[in-house]
Order: structure tokens, then C-alpha cells, then sequence
């Protein structure tokens, strides 16, 4: 059987362990009050990770945000703006049906959000407890949604729903630099539910392990959940509905992606029946050029195939060109086991 630990983890051991003993250190000072944290009274819901990178956030953040509006509540939706230029200061991108579109302003997720999440105020900047001072008078959210927030201790919440990514090699659940942890699994300890994505895509004997991992540090009220995504086909720079999941079968597509699991998008295309004449992988929140897109065109054109990109890659790419090639695939998450069990608990709390 392989080694799946090379050698020189040996010589990293002792950083990933300081790196999880400060953050394991820092959690603790914030249950016990040695630091403090901001409470509200309206009702705060986290959506965060333990990795570094995505995890599926932005689809679960809509889908959170749409079973609230579709409720008769209103969410506020606090979100870094990763690599806006109001990511350092603030912004309200969205408030009901006021939507000011500008990827370079909020950042691609943002913008992304915005455009999906019915009814939802937006608001960017990196101080979120700040942001959520300045804005919640204007707005009045019935509550508040932190995006990739669970290590964002200042603000208390009410409910920490944490995802994990089903694809991720089991071994490299392990703290930086060893493997993509930001933190251990003992931060599970404020856990409330854990969400396993990706899992149809995911080899069933790493799912299990990632599980029996959780598991060990979970609180045993937390509930669990598994989701996947499924798509509805794909979309224009306007939009719009080209092709949908059936005209999907047989295409050729080069496909091109800018987001943190760009296998999960090219096994998305995959299982709708494409077939991947290019793949090309940037890394997440890619600032595009004009050269990358045009040179990906003409490849597309002498494969006879369509562009295709993921919808977080199309609210920058519509900006830098104007072209009917290109494509997006709509993607939105589908529960695989525990929708009903989060609902009920969804609406005990905040209804």
C-alpha cells in the first residue's frame, strides 16, 4: 500500500501543530469571554469551513438565503468582497431589488451571491461586525448571514453550519502545512451542522473516512447533511438559458475554471454527458486577461466546441469581453440525506 505521507512531513509536523495549537487557543479565549464578542440582537448564522479555499460556501450561502426569503424572512448576507477593491473598507452591493453589478468592486462571490439570493441585502468589507453596525439600521434584516464566517469569532451567533468537501483526499485534512486545515477538527466543538458536498463525485472510501473523522469531535446533537450539485444547463453572459442539461449530451466543450475545486465543475460537465475536449484550470478568483480568454476562444473554435466556464469565472469574464461564445454552467446544491431534519431546525430557531 502506498505511503500516503512523504517523508519530509516529519520536519512540518511541529508547525502544524503550533498552527493548530494558536488557533485551538484562540477558540477556546473566545468561549470562555477572555475575548470578547459582539452580540445582536438579531439572530446571526455562520457558513463557514476548516480549509483553506472553498468548500461549496457560495452555493449552500444561496440556497441558506433563498429558504429564508422563500419564508417571509429577511437576510442580510455579510461577505468578505475576496479581492474588491472594497474588500478593505465596505459596501452594500445589494438591497432587496437594488443591485449595483461590479465584480471589481465586491469581488466575484459577492457579486455571484447578489445576483442569486432573492430578497437579500449584500453588504462587503472584511469587518463584518462593523459593516453590520453600519448597515442593519438601513436594511433590518430579520437575519444575518456570515459568508465563510466560522472562524470569524467576533461576531456570537446562533447557529455554525460548517461544510467540508467530500472530494479533498481524507489525509490532507490535516493543519497547514501539512495538509489545508486552518484549523483542527476540535473546532468542531461549535458546530451546530455539518454539511459533506461534492459526495455523488466523491470515492465512497474517503467519504467514510472524512466522516468517521468528524464524527470523532462532533457535538452529538449537531445534525449532518450530504449535498451535492446538479445543473439545469447552460447559460449565456446575459443569463440567459442556451442549452439545457439534456442539450448537454454529446457536446464537445472546453471547459475553464477559476474557482477553488475546478474537478468537481469538470465532473459536473462530465455526468451531464460532455465531452472535455480542453480543461483549464486557473487558480481561485483568477483575474482573467483579455489574451487567456481570446486564446481559449480560438481553441474552443477549431475543437468545434463551446466555452464553458463556471458562473463565479462569468460575473468577471461579461466585464472583460463581449462575446456570445462563451458559457456558464447554473449550478445549485442538492441534499442527498438531512434536508428535513435542517429545515425543522432552521425553522425552530428562527421562526
Amino acid at each position: 500500500m502506498k505511503n500516503r505521507f512523504p517523508w519530509y512531513h516529519i520536519f512540518l509536523l511541529p508547525f502544524a501543530m503550533l498552527w493548530a495549537f494558536i488557533h485551538r487557543v484562540r477558540r477556546f479565549a473566545f468561549r470562555v469571554s477572555f475575548l470578547s464578542q459582539r452580540k445582536y440582537t438579531v439572530p446571526v448564522i455562520s457558513v463557514g469551513n476548516l480549509l483553506l479555499g472553498g468548500s461549496g460556501k457560495t452555493p449552500f450561502t444561496i440556497w441558506l438565503s433563498n429558504f429564508f426569503a422563500e419564508n417571509k424572512k429577511r437576510p442580510m448576507i455579510l461577505i468578505r468582497g475576496y479581492r474588491g477593491s472594497l474588500e478593505n473598507s465596505s459596501g452594500i452591493l445589494k438591497n432587496g431589488e437594488e443591485f449595483r453589478y461590479d465584480a471589481k468592486k465586491f469581488g466575484d462571490e459577492a457579486v455571484l451571491i447578489a445576483r442569486k439570493a432573492k430578497d437579500a441585502a449584500v453588504v462587503v468589507g472584511k469587518n463584518r461586525a462593523a459593516n453590520l453596525d453600519y448597515y442593519f439600521p438601513r436594511f433590518r434584516p430579520d437575519l444575518v448571514i456570515l459568508d465563510d464566517g466560522y472562524q470569524h469569532l467576533k461576531i456570537a451567533r446562533n447557529l455554525n453550519i460548517v461544510l467540508f468537501d467530500s472530494l479533498l483526499d481524507a489525509a490532507q485534512y490535516c493543519p497547514v502545512p501539512l495538509g489545508y486545515m486552518r484549523e483542527n477538527f476540535s473546532a468542531l466543538i461549535d458546530a451546530d451542522i455539518v454539511i459533506f458536498n461534492r459526495v455523488k463525485m466523491a470515492a465512497k472510501e474517503n467519504l467514510s473516512e472524512l466522516e468517521a473523522k468528524v464524527k470523532k469531535y462532533l457535538p452529538p446533537e449537531a445534525l449532518i447533511g450530504k449535498v451535492d450539485y446538479g445543473t439545469d444547463g447552460l447559460y449565456d453572459r446575459h443569463f440567459k438559458q442556451i442549452y439545457t442539461k439534456l442539450d448537454l449530451r454529446g457536446k464537445k466543450i472546453v471547459a475553464l475554471s477559476g474557482v477553488a475545486s475546478s474537478t468537481s465543475f469538470f465532473l459536473l460537465l462530465e455526468s451531464c454527458g460532455c465531452q472535455l475536449v480542453g480543461k483549464h484550470s486557473f487558480a481561485d478568483h483568477h483575474s482573467f486577461s483579455l489574451e487567456e480568454i481570446k486564446h481559449l476562444m480560438a481553441l474552443a473554435r477549431e475543437e468545434k466546441a463551446l466555452l464553458v466556464c463556471t458562473e463565479k469565472d462569468m460575473v468577471k469574464l461579461r466585464e472583460l469581453v463581449d462575446t456570445d461564445q462563451l458559457y456558464y454552467l447554473n449550478i445549485g446544491i442538492e441534499f442527498l440525506e438531512g434536508e428535513q431534519q435542517i429545515v425543522d431546525l432552521l425553522k425552530k430557531h428562527f421562526f
